[in-house]
């Protein structure tokens, strides 16, 4: 057997755009290195038409890119025996990380780690199929080439005045060869997305500075968000979809037939730096996006290429956000760009008309449009819209969730105080440095969301769904329902994976205790570790798990070190497993109770005018869910309320009197799919959703 140190030279001729189709044209011959040589691989790895193989634009000559020398890419190398279709992979080249030896440039040598390692497989091997697989940016902890993770984002920053624009954190190429024993290995790159130009025409009849560009897709395609890519799929629409749904094995033969969207974004934001433009001239300003073909449909358990690219006659909106305004959006229709391509389009600044803003109607985006709850969003229609400037709520900055001439959306801030009861707030802007009104509401000092929807935890992951894991937890104080994965990630709860990267670390075995050092024992802050700053950084999260007797629970986190575990995340192999590895604690302490008679008609109705509960302590942990045929077989059941008390950290425990809730909340069960109605059990495969409404307190105690 050869042993070789991981040496990759990567070579691509310059490129020029075609004007007629919009893709690159390959004006030279890719070289190699090494040859020869008895201590390297070989690899002639060049463009592949329409893509290119380096990370950096270079905006002088608009054509060509270049590697950084801060690049890091993957490799995979597996070989498969002769009259057999077995594949086996080489431990020591899994994932292993390249990374450039030298300087940024148009030719780069990417290097691996310095210890020889087994490549070409000899010693009988030689008439084995070897396999290659190389990737960009490189990125830890994917198990195989079938499922290596990505992100393309949809916030992408863009220096107006840079001579290069770095591509690097947007970017995924990939290539795939497979070759015969000892011979040169030539990797064509493929690049999974593709590079749109805007040029903006300042019209205003002034100089602006543009701050921020955004690009929607009206048709609602994917333009970014995060991915897994097949790299071993020769074709890029096999590697990377434009679906979002995982392989079915039962349907399309595996579960990485092909590549797919985990989440999406319609709309990329660029923000933008030193984009100062003089009236009558022209900047440029650059996008990252996902344009490639369809190959979406199944039929007959195989895919159907469609011949019109994924975007083409797609209706895009480009909003513009100068140091003076948001500008009136533009449209146009979207052409024929493809996977790995550039493009341009030529758009125009409108000046904004001038003219006081003026509001017709203010509406909620309550069912009652009329009541205003905190993080609501406030639609104002009117005149003049795009000249409000500054918008405050109650003297608070409101975020612009949206804004045309005619339209305004905006969120309800935090604008009440200390405010126990509704009061009126004025809605004001700033125009030409003078400050107008466009209306007063009455805001409740509370937040009121509708209509959450959650699948339920299982005690296995053969009936765990993929809806409950895009669907696992709802954090009240964001107004945000997140999936297991993103709970993990980011994470919601820090002091869990706390415990579980130290279990990790000190190899304990998955499954045993993992202390959380929040807590002391169940339910019971650790006030020697745990400041009362720190107890109310981790937010209070609302979720709901079922157990191998088929009971459903609304779970209490720091009730019990299991239930974390009802939850899973996707593996590299499209398996789901525990999201959380050990037995760990959470660290909210929640406590749930039916609410008395007269709150629970108030929530039903809509009537809750304060958040100062007068009833009966919560004091459940984990209330079941309610059978209509069983007799005290459960707590709640649609149309029940119950109040739920977040205990404060004062209290640090089980709540005697409601003064020892720093929140309180009331959940007003609406919808249960996800169980047998008569008798309150889950169902064997866990299909189906739990909905509800919410009413969430600010700090009170």
């Amino acid at each position: 057997m050869k042993k070789i140190y991981y040496i990759l030279t990567l070579v691509a001729a310059a490129m020029t755009i075609s004007a007629c189709n919009n893709a690159f044209e390959d004006e030279g011959p890719a070289l190699n290195g090494g040859e020869g040589s008895e201590n390297t691989i070989t690899f002639v790895v060049g463009p592949e038409t329409d893509a290119e193989g380096r990370t950096v634009l270079d905006l002088e000559d608009g054509a060509n890119t270049l590697w950084k020398a801060t690049d890091n890419a993957g490799l995979y190398y597996s070989y498969t025996l002769k009259d057999t279709s077995a594949t086996v992979a080489v431990d020591d080249v899994q994932n292993v990380k390249l990374k450039i030896n030298g300087e940024a440039s148009d030719n780069a040598v990417f290097v691996g780690n310095d210890s020889p390692v087994e490549w070409w497989k000899g010693d009988g091997y030689e008439n084995a199929t070897h396999k290659f697989y190389f990737y960009y940016p490189y990125k830890e902890g994917h198990a195989s080439q079938s499922k290596v993770e990505g992100t393309l984002p949809a916030e992408q920053t863009y220096d107006a005045t840079a001579s290069e624009w770095d591509m690097s954190k947007y970017d995924f190429v990939y290539a795939t060869k497979a070759a015969a024993y000892n011979t040169d290995v030539e990797l064509k790159i493929k690049r999974a997305f593709s590079v749109l130009r805007l040029g903006i025409y300042n019209d205003t009849g002034e100089d602006v500075t543009i701050e921020e560009v955004s690009l929607t897709s009206e048709g609602g395609k994917i333009l970014a968000g995060t991915f897994y890519v097949n790299i071993t799929k020769g074709e890029m629409d096999n590697a990377l979809s434009n679906r979002t749904d995982a392989p079915d094995k039962n349907i399309h033969g595996s579960t990485t037939a092909y590549g797919y969207w985990t989440s999406t974004n319609s709309t990329i934001t660029t923000t933008v730096t030193n984009g100062a433009v003089k009236a009558d001239e022209k900047i440029d300003v650059r996008f990252m996006l996902n344009a490639g073909y369809s190959k979406s449909d199944v039929q007959e358990d195989k895919f159907i290429d469609t011949t019109t690219p994924y975007l083409e006659g797609d209706t895009f909106t480009v909003r513009i956000k100068t140091n003076k305004s948001t500008h009136p959006a533009v449209q146009f229709t979207a052409g024929a760009l493809l996977r790995g391509a550039r493009a341009g389009k030529s758009i125009t600044l409108e000046p904004i008309p001038p003219g006081e803003p003026n509001a017709t109607s203010v509406v909620s985006n309550d069912s009652n449009e009329a009541k205003f709850y905190l993080n609501n969003t406030i639609t104002i229609t009117g005149t003049n819209l795009l000249n409000a400037q500054a918008v405050k709520v109650g003297g608070v900055a409101a975020e612009v969730v949206s804004q045309t001439g005619t339209e305004l959306v905006v969120k309800v801030p935090d604008c009440t105080g200390a405010a126990t009861t509704a009061a009126d707030y004025a809605i004001t802007y700033t125009y030409e440095d003078e400050e107008g009104t466009l209306g007063t509401i009455s805001i409740y000092p509370f937040y009121h969301y509708e209509n959450i929807t959650l699948g339920i935890g299982s005690d296995s992951s053969q009936t765990y769904t993929e809806f409950a894991s895009q669907n696992s937890f709802f954090v009240p104080d964001l107004g945000k329902v997140v999936s297991s994965k993103e709970w993990y990630e980011t994470p919601i709860d820090s002091y869990v994976i706390e415990a579980e990267n130290t279990a990790k670390e000190n190899e304990v075995a998955e499954k045993a205790e993992a202390p959380n050092i929040a807590l002391s024992a169940r339910n019971t802050l650790n006030k020697s570790v745990i400041t009362e700053e720190q107890y109310y950084a981790v937010m209070p999260y609302l979720f709901f798990v079922s157990f191998s007797s088929h009971y459903i629970a609304m779970a209490a986190p720091a009730n019990s070190n299991t239930v974390l575990r009802n939850h899973y995340i996707k593996n590299d192999s499209g398996s789901f497993k525990n999201m959380i590895s050990y037995k760990i604690w959470g660290t909210p302490i929640l406590y749930y109770r039916l609410a008395d008679d007269a709150w629970a008609t108030k929530v039903k109705t809509g009537e809750v005018t304060t958040m100062q509960y007068d009833g009966s302590v919560p004091n459940s942990t984990a209330p079941y869910h309610k059978g209509t045929g069983v007799e005290g077989g459960g707590v709640w059941s649609v149309g029940d309320v119950l109040v739920i008390g977040y205990s404060s950290y004062a209290k640090g425990g089980k709540p005697s009197k409601i003064t020892d809730c720093a929140k309180l909340g009331f959940i007003h069960f609406k919808e249960v799919t996800c169980a047998d109605l008569t008798t309150g059990l889950a169902l064997p495969t866990r299909e189906g959703h739990i909905k509800f409404d919410l009413y969430w307190s600010k700090k009170l105690n």
